[in-house]
């Protein structure tokens, strides 16, 4: 199945395959054939997400539908797999330029991310944090345009927050390996930044040398 397919496109991305760049990062580059298919399926499976969405708005669907642990698990599961080269899309063709960032509320993320994600929050009364994916490219796109004066206080918060999600488990360290997207986006940052001596950035220097 489509979902079974993606999920082997993303295994063979890992930097832990060997050979792999990061699922996020390899779809956005489109440099192989896999990637390309990926999109085809990612496509696809928009298209039956959305028909999902629009029977839901017409009242089509059982009352009990939104709280369906079985659906409930599948929307999830789309969104997590799905959504990584969503983001990836966005930024490739430079989407932000005319929505604005792409984050949890952002009118640029797509409804049918949206709907899954009140499901499970419903169900578990718990509130997402935005995905760091989404953050790494917001600040990509403002120091293009702004320099990194323009929003480093958002930076050196987004540092913090990235150590406290290691630290609780919610990331794992393979994040901070070379291959891994974040990585290469704190090597983008101005030298000047990441030689800075404020605790959060040299534990994030430290941890780095580790991994």
């Amino acid at each position: 199945n489509r979902l079974g397919k993606l999920e082997r496109y993303r295994a063979l991305c890992a930097p832990a395959s060997g050979h792999g760049t990061g699922y996020y990062h390899a779809f956005k580059l489109q440099q192989s054939p896999a990637d390309f298919e990926a999109n085809v399926r990612r496509l696809k499976l928009v298209g039956l997400w959305e028909e999902v969405r629009e029977l839901l708005k017409v009242f089509e669907l059982p009352d009990s539908f939104e709280v369906d642990p079985e659906w409930v698990e599948l929307g999830t599961k789309i969104r997590l797999l799905m959504e990584p080269i969503d983001i990836a899309n966005f930024y490739r063709h430079h989407k932000g330029d005319q929505t604005g960032k792409y984050e949890t509320r952002s009118r640029a993320r797509p409804n049918y991310y949206k709907y899954p994600e009140n499901w499970l929050q419903h169900m578990r009364r718990c509130r997402k944090e935005d995905d760091p994916l989404w953050k790494e490219e917001w600040f990509n796109w403002n120091i293009e345009k702004n320099g990194i004066q323009s929003i480093e206080q958002e930076v050196a918060k987004f540092e913090k927050q990235v150590l406290q999600w290691l630290e609780n488990g919610q990331l794992e360290e393979a994040v901070l390996k070379k291959s891994s997207t974040f990585r290469k986006w704190w090597n983008m940052l101005p030298e000047s930044h990441r030689e800075k001596e404020e605790p959060e950035i040299s534990r994030i220097r430290l941890l780095m040398n580790k991994a």
